[in-house]
């Protein structure tokens, strides 16, 4: 099985005829008959019913189609990803306690540049027990986030 073949029955069922779909890819239409031909043959299913007004799929082939579609899909995305000159993605990544400002800073900075380019990452985790302000455990942290967040726009 070869990621052409799957392309070339998407499109024959899209066209609804070999013909069809023949012209759309620029093959000769029997090199697509046996392309598709040689899949159903090593898939051991039908993909399609044959007749002279087109092509129908089969139950199986509907099945088949369906996952075809998702092969081609994340191909498509791998190429998009790894192929072509403007690969490299820069990573940029924070690790903090958890506070409103530093989220809300960190939203804003996504926010600012281009995703395609970056990938970012923000890893939050609770305070140490020591730098609580209400003296809680570090396993309860989410009141003092709350209690700093109060104190942070009572000033304001």
């Amino acid at each position: 099985m070869k990621l052409q073949q799957l392309r070339y029955v998407i499109q024959v069922a899209e066209s609804g005829s070999l013909t069809a779909a023949a012209e759309k890819l620029f093959v000769a239409q029997p090199s697509l008959s046996k392309a598709v031909s040689e899949l159903e043959r090593e898939m051991d299913i039908t993909i399609f019913t044959r007749s002279r007004t087109g092509v129908i799929p089969t139950e199986d082939g509907m099945r088949f189609l369906s996952r075809d579609r998702q092969v081609i899909e994340q191909a498509d995305l791998l190429e998009g990803e790894y192929k072509g000159a403007d690969r490299i993605r820069r990573v940029f990544g924070i690790s903090t306690q958890h506070y409103a400002f530093v989220v809300n800073a960190f939203v804003s900075l996504v926010r600012e540049y281009d995703r395609n380019r970056y990938e970012f990452s923000l890893r939050r985790r609770p305070p140490p027990v020591s730098s609580t302000t209400c003296g809680c455990s570090a396993a309860s942290w989410a009141c003092c986030t709350a209690a700093t967040s109060t104190k942070a726009s009572s000033r304001t």
